[in-house]
């Protein structure tokens, strides 16, 4: 029988913990190098973005250890989010402050969480640099500070340009805050992040770049060509649709953020091939469900919470996501495959914490916790099927930004 002074003294789940681990007797990984570390940061997406550019280009290129910054992506990420929510601000300024987009586009204006559609428009727009040709500062690693005046600054004038509207001011007053607030907000991120380098010199022979041409030069990968899978089997998502979150993005411009909903296992079977034809996958998930940090395991029976409370519940996927049980919270990068025989029980997995947790900074990942709490994937288009290419290609069904789908970029 448990001791009840065991959880009074040591929390639930150091009492829960069980150890566990998974049964694999082969490992096929992909080379990535030293894990980076986000901090105390929300860019999970924008990491494992780089990541997939990194373990891509060392894969064709000998392995020649590429760090590219995050810093210089959240920059111009920061920078965009401002301008979108400034666009949104104008759209919905005849609406009343209560009503539900507008609350949800003031709660958070400028977050630093993401999506795999963001990446890629910053990416396309803006290109890439080196970690030396911007490295990161205090605010880049520790956001906290910085977010409070950004968010500070577009709330100020999000409320100036409803008060404008309500004075009846014409939009060229309007456009004037707008680009006045910009200009602060511009500012701020020069004085946190650095200013972004608009030509640098890289490699022994000191080339000239842009960041543009860098990205064209030495990364080279179509973005494009690759579409968000989802496996979220609620009821009013129902599968083989084609979803699109509206109102959420980092520009107006850029990639929507879209997704086709599939059972769980086309998304692995889809993992599988990908990782066999020797690229990693972007995924997103919920970090905060059954992960040993200690062990570097990723499965269901890493904690016994059920025996330790003497408690249960049964709530199916679609359930917990439709009332909040479960969220895709963290994106990382699916490295490789492990086998048990010529069965495939789970993926190596690299996160963005750095080497002190789990295995160096990897962790691997059980089919079963796969199934439970992967949410969604990044799969070339080449794998899609015939059906699966005309759901791409059709219409999509929007959704509003706080539904559970979205909350990745929230």
């Amino acid at each position: 029988m448990l001791d009840n002074n065991l959880i009074k003294n040591k929390g639930i789940m150091s009492v829960a913990q069980t150890m566990w681990t998974i049964d694999f007797d082969s490992e096929q990984s992909l080379e990535t190098g030293n894990v980076q570390n986000q901090k105390f940061t929300g860019k999970c997406w924008i990491y494992a973005g780089l990541n997939f550019l990194k373990t891509s280009v060392d894969r064709g290129n000998s392995g020649t250890g590429i760090v590219l910054s995050a810093n210089y992506i959240s920059y111009y990420d920061k920078y965009e989010k401002s301008k979108y929510f400034f666009e949104k601000v104008i759209e919905t300024m005849g609406l009343p402050s209560d009503n539900r987009m507008v609350e949800h586009l003031f709660k958070n204006p400028c977050p630093d969480a993401g999506q795999w559609a963001m990446f890629n428009n910053s990416i396309k727009k803006y290109g890439i640099v080196p970690q030396e040709s911007m490295p990161d500062t205090y605010s880049a690693l520790d956001t906290n500070q910085m977010n409070i005046c950004l968010m500070t600054i577009l709330r100020d004038g999000g409320c100036n340009i409803r008060k404008l509207n309500i004075e009846g001011a014409d939009i060229k007053l309007i456009n004037s805050e707008v680009d006045e607030k910009m200009s602060e907000i511009r500012r701020i991120l020069n004085l946190c992040l650095g200013e972004p380098p608009v030509e640098f010199q890289y490699g022994k022979m000191k080339k000239k770049y842009t960041p543009l041409s860098y990205y064209k030069a030495e990364i080279g990968i179509d973005l494009d060509k690759y579409v968000c899978l989802i496996n979220a089997p609620m009821s009013k998502t129902p599968l083989y649709k084609k979803y699109c979150i509206q109102n959420l993005n980092n520009m107006s411009e850029g990639e929507k953020i879209e997704y086709i909903n599939l059972p769980i296992e086309t998304l692995k079977e889809k993992v599988i091939e990908q990782i066999n034809n020797g690229m990693p996958v972007w995924f997103g998930c919920d970090a905060g469900k059954m992960i040993d940090k200690k062990t570097g395991i990723m499965d269901d029976n890493t904690f016994n919470v059920s025996h330790v409370l003497n408690t249960s519940y049964l709530l199916s996927k679609g359930e917990q996501l439709e009332y909040h049980q479960s969220e895709m919270n963290h994106a990382m990068l699916i490295v490789g495959i492990i086998s048990k025989g010529h069965e495939v029980v789970g993926f190596k997995v690299e996160d963005s914490h750095g080497n002190h947790v789990g295995r160096n900074g990897y962790f691997y990942m059980s089919i079963d916790w796969f199934e439970k709490y992967v949410y969604q994937v990044v799969i070339d288009k080449r794998y899609l099927s015939i059906n699966e290419e005309k759901l791409l290609n059709g219409e999509s069904l929007y959704l509003m930004p706080w539904n559970p789908i979205g909350t990745l970029a929230n």
